[in-house]
This record gives C-alpha cells, structure tokens and sequence, in this order.
C-alpha cells in the first residue's frame, strides 16, 4: 500500500513537473498519461532501490554545501529513469536540475500524511493506596 501511494505521488508529481517546467516532456507516441505513470513507476523504484545508498555515499558533500547537492542526486536519478525508459522522458541537464526540484519533493507527502505521534498511555492501578489517606 505505501508503494502505491509513492507511486501515485510520484505520477503527480511528473505531470506537475512536465506541466510546468518549459523544456521537460514526454517523448511517448502514445497517450501522455500511460508516459507519465510508467516513467514515475521506474522514478520510484529508482527512489526506493539506489537514492538511499546515493544520499548516504554523498553526505559529506551534501553537509558541506548545505543540502544544495541533494538536487545534484535528484537529478542523476531522474537521468538514469530516463535512461531505463528508454527516451521516454526528455530534459537537458540544467531543466532537469530544476524539475528534479519539482519530483524531489514528493518524497515528504506520503509520509506526512501516514505519520502518527506516540501516545502515552495512562496506567491506573487499583491496588494501590490513596494519596489522600482515604483507604
């Protein structure tokens, strides 16, 4: 269930960026749509597969620079889902940059909206005396 919902949100989030971002589109001959939800299947595959080990490997560059190469990393993801759809997916690099800015935020909604505090459960014992002094 919680791939589905990535996977939904990813499709969102690709539509949005291929909307918006002049430059960024599908190169499918048939409906844009299936395009969209195929590629944003391999995008999240990719984001549960290699990002994890791509952000832990390049943390040190990403502390250095403030969090500002992590769209480095989003970008070199969304090229190599590019690569695996095989042209289905169309950008240069510095549009891509800026659309991976688009995609790369999908990854907080899902978990936003599943994410539940921690109760603390009161125990009341009946064993116990009063404070009171009432027995």
């Amino acid at each position: 269930m919680n791939f589905i919902i990535r996977w939904i949100v990813t499709a969102i989030s690709v539509a949005a960026a291929v909307w918006l971002v002049p430059g960024i589109e599908i190169l499918s001959n048939s409906a844009s749509w299936v395009g969209i939800v195929f590629f944003a299947l391999i995008l999240s595959l990719i984001n549960m597969s290699i990002k994890p080990i791509l952000q832990i490997l390049s943390l040190p560059v990403t502390v250095l620079t403030l969090g500002i190469f992590y769209l480095v990393v989003n970008t070199l993801l969304l090229y190599i889902a590019a690569w695996l759809a095989n042209g289905l997916f169309g950008a240069g690099f510095y549009i891509a940059s800026f659309g991976s800015a688009f995609v790369a935020s999908d990854g907080d909604f899902p978990r936003a909206g599943t994410h539940r505090p921690h109760r603390q459960r009161r125990v009341i014992s009946a064993a116990a005396p009063s404070a009171c002094g009432n027995p």
